[in-house]
C-alpha cells in the first residue's frame, strides 16, 4: 500500500484520477539533472582550444593533430580524474595498450618540447578553473604516469 497526503490529491478519489497519476512520467526538476561528464568537459576544451571537432577527436583517425589532440584529452582526464586504463579506452574507444602508450607520448613530449609543456599546461589550468563536481576531489595533474 502506499501512503499519500490527502492533501494532494483530488477528492473524491476516482479509479481513472488513481491510473493517470500512476502512469505520469515524474516530473524532471532542475536538481534531478545529471552533472556535466567531466571527460566530456575534457574533450569540449581540448577540442576547443586545439581546434579539432569533438567528433574527431573520438574518431578512428590517426592525423597528427587530432591524434595529438586526443592524447592530451587522455593525458588530462588521467591526470585530473584519474580513472583507469581500461575505463579511459572504452570512454575514448582506444584500448588500454593504447592510452598508456598515449599518456607517455604527452610526458614524453612534455618534458622535451617547451611549447608542447606549455600548451599541455594551458590546458590542466583550464580542466582545474572549470566548474566540476569531482574537481575538489584532485585537483594536481601528477597522476599521470
Amino acid at each position: 500500500m502506499i501512503a499519500m497526503d490527502r492533501r494532494l490529491l483530488p477528492l473524491p478519489l476516482r479509479l481513472d484520477t488513481l491510473e493517470r497519476l500512476m502512469s505520469a512520467p515524474p516530473a524532471r526538476t532542475p536538481a534531478a539533472r545529471r552533472p556535466p561528464d567531466p571527460i566530456q568537459r575534457v574533450i569540449a576544451l581540448v577540442s576547443d582550444r586545439l581546434a579539432v571537432p569533438r567528433r574527431r577527436l573520438l574518431s578512428p583517425s590517426r592525423s597528427a593533430s587530432i591524434a595529438w589532440a586526443r592524447q592530451v584529452a587522455i593525458y588530462l582526464v588521467r591526470a585530473h580524474y584519474g580513472l583507469s586504463s581500461p575505463e579511459l579506452g572504452r570512454r575514448f574507444r582506444r584500448t588500454p595498450g593504447a592510452v598508456i602508450r598515449a599518456i607517455q607520448h604527452v610526458s614524453d613530449l612534455v618534458a622535451t618540447d617547451p611549447r608542447r609543456a606549455a600548451q599541455v599546461q594551458a590546458l590542466s589550468t583550464l580542466v582545474c578553473s572549470s566548474p566540476s563536481p569531482s574537481s575538489a576531489d584532485s585537483g594536481a595533474p601528477g597522476r599521470a604516469s
